[in-house]
């Protein structure tokens, strides 16, 4: 009987470790999502000061 729960512990385990991997892949990728946004965001804000010093100056 105790066999048999050591391996189902073991197996949880297993299973905890799999599902941690797996999340851990996704706030990876998550993080890589709202990196590129950010890098979009300044080079839109880039673009909008250019447009507000070229009116400006006319």
């Amino acid at each position: 009987m105790a066999d048999i729960g050591k391996e189902l512990i073991f197996e949880l385990l297993k299973q905890i470790e799999q599902t941690l991997g797996r999340v851990e892949y996704k706030i990876d990728d998550i993080r890589c999502e709202l990196s590129a946004c950010r890098e979009e965001q300044l080079l839109m804000l880039h673009d909008l000061q250019v447009v507000r010093s070229a009116w400006a100056g006319r």
